[in-house]
């Protein structure tokens, strides 16, 4: 059972006072709400008229609230942990690339089967980590950052109602400057709702600009405040031509909520280690049957957010009942046009400024990914050579014409092509490194200097987290050090090995000798001081704790420490 860490007030499982339910529950609502804008701005990307977009707005949030209520279940329905879900802009670039198509007749066969292909991952989650690995993951996100840019920035030159040229790009300014400064230097749950501030900024100086236009007032003053919200079925299109832009992008987004999901359960559990696979899965087929349902509802697919995990940190609150009646909300909210009515009307340049913030953040964060892990000739250039190639997708579409007709339309996303490489070069370019390493010590080997130097090739080579590498190394100078200075090896060398499968490095150390006591009770104070054996007992225990895993073995006189480490 997990321990509630000392930063929390309310944990998973605890019942709250009803105010304060109702309280924390209308922010995590808030937040919900404010992510809508990703499919205002797909509903104007493709066109729709006022009869579609005001039912695909409320589509998206009904589907969003009910995701939510599942999600917040605990087992066997869903993860049991405070987690809202959002609208994502993983998926704008696909819902946009759907114009041509037929618009949202060809978006929803498209969000089901990456809703399908989600729940199928959510069983192997270990193997989609193998099959793109941070970097990779980094350039993806990357581009998915750059291919934002170029209609937020339409959006924010677009000329108002009654504004001049300089009008728009001054609102859309303001409107990003607010997000900004309030997100750098807000303090508390202000900085969690700078997207929030910084949209009511934008709408009050839009409206003082004139840049809504009247016949939109009006629609806004006409609608009703509760109506049930109504289903607009236009028909299946199923391009098969996007079918590789959908997995590729499936996949990206169920390594997006596995990591929102590990830093909700870190937040969770004051012992937290590793992570826990079968809530993992369960929040990944969560998110998977939101995203069928959003497409047979006609709306937007959505997931995890770290943004509710922020909020959750910063209230120092994650109890799953407040995501229930967040989730439940939300569906109310869905019964109440005037709510998508006010979204579907915000000013172009408000759009594009929220937009332009999604894609700095989404391009920052895929940096972050691309330099978390330590970087060879190999790696530099699949990055590189990756981001040129999305580039080069983005500034010359014509590029794309010489192709077949059947895979034209994703050979011209930047997205596509860049990722596509990407991966490519990643197998490519694994060919010639070994997965296994033998570094034989000798007691008078300069021991800190040798194994630092093992370990730093081999995490360039392999790709490894700096923190991982430090980590390891460290684990492995403390048992090397200990078997020295022990006296039980019957030789005077130890043979250390590294193996690494892109999620555990395993480091085994051989040698002729006793096994060391890894298991065996912590000695106390006066065990230390009248016992011979004591000091190795405790030195065994410091070792088996820098490692997530450890394991002893002997056969023949020789005998095996295996640490294992998580990537």
């Amino acid at each position: 059972m997990e321990r509630k860490s000392q930063l929390l007030v309310y944990g998973r499982d605890d019942r709250l006072p009803p105010h304060r339910l109702a309280g924390l529950a209308l922010q995590h609502l808030i937040l919900l709400l404010m992510f809508i804008v990703y499919p205002v701005m797909v509903g104007r990307g493709l066109g729709l008229s006022e009869a579609a977009e005001i039912p695909f707005l409320t589509m998206a949030i009904l589907s969003v609230g009910l995701g939510t209520i599942f999600q917040s279940l605990p087992a066997p329905w869903g993860s049991g942990h405070l987690h809202v879900h959002q609208p994502s802009p993983i998926f704008l670039p696909l819902a946009l690339q759907t114009l041509p198509f037929g618009g949202l007749a060809a978006l929803a066969p498209l969000v089901v089967t990456a809703g399908v292909v989600q729940m199928a991952l959510a069983r192997g989650l270990h193997w989609l980590r193998r099959g793109f690995p941070p970097e990779v993951i980094g350039v993806v996100v990357v581009l998915l950052g750059i291919s934002l840019v170029p209609g937020a920035l339409e959006r924010c030159l677009e000329q108002g109602v009654r504004g001049d040229a300089a009008t728009a790009p001054l609102v859309a300014g303001v409107t990003l400057a607010a997000i900004v400064g309030t997100a750098v230097y807000g303090r508390g749950p202000l900085r969690l709702f700078s997207l929030m501030i910084g949209a009511v900024v934008g709408v009050a100086l839009a409206a003082w600009f004139g840049l809504f236009a009247p016949s939109d007032l009006r629609r806004l003053s006409e609608t009703p405040f509760f109506a049930l919200p109504s289903l607009r079925f236009e028909g299946w299109i199923f391009n098969w031509s996007l079918l590789p832009l959908v997995l590729l992008i499936a996949c990206v987004h169920t390594l997006d909520a596995l990591g929102a999901h590990v830093g909700a359960q870190k937040l969770a559990d004051a012992d937290w280690q590793r992570t826990d696979t079968a809530t993992a899965g369960r929040a990944i087929r969560t998110v998977g049957a939101g995203n069928v349902l959003a497409g047979l509802l006609g709306g937007y697919p959505a997931g995890l957010s770290s943004s509710s995990v922020g909020l959750s940190f910063s209230t120092g609150a994650v109890a799953w009942r407040i995501g229930l009646l967040a989730g439940i909300l939300g569906v109310v909210c869905a019964f109440i046009p005037k709510i998508a009515m006010f979204l579907a009307i915000l000013p172009e340049a408000v759009v594009g400024a929220i937009v332009l913030n999604a894609a700095a953040f989404m391009i920052a964060a895929g940096m972050e990914l691309i330099f978390a892990r330590m970087l060879n000739t190999r790696r530099i250039f699949m990055v590189g050579l990756s981001v040129i190639a999305g580039l080069a997708a983005l500034l010359h579409p014509e590029l794309a014409e010489p192709a077949p007709d059947w895979i034209k339309p994703v050979m011209g996303s930047p997205l596509f092509v860049g990722s596509v490489v990407a991966v490519g070069l990643n197998l490519l370019f694994r060919i010639g490194i070994s997965e296994k390493e033998l570094l034989t010590l000798a007691a008078d080997d300069p021991l800190p200097i040798r194994l630092r130097d093992f370990f730093e090739r081999k995490g360039q080579q392999w790709g490894l987290r700096r923190a991982l590498v430090d980590h390891a190394q460290l684990g492995t100078m403390q048992a090397v050090e200990t078997l020295f200075e022990s006296g039980i090896l019957e030789k005077p060398t130890v043979d250390v090995s590294l193996r690494y499968d892109d999620l555990h490095l395993d480091v085994l150390v051989a040698y002729a000798g006793a096994a060391l006591p890894v298991g065996s009770p912590r000695p106390t104070p006066d065990e230390l001081l009248e016992q011979d054996d004591a000091l190795l007992r405790m030195t065994a225990h410091i070792v088996a704790g820098l490692a997530d895993g450890c394991r002893v073995r002997s056969e023949n006189g020789t005998s095996r420490l295996e640490l294992r480490f998580v990537s």
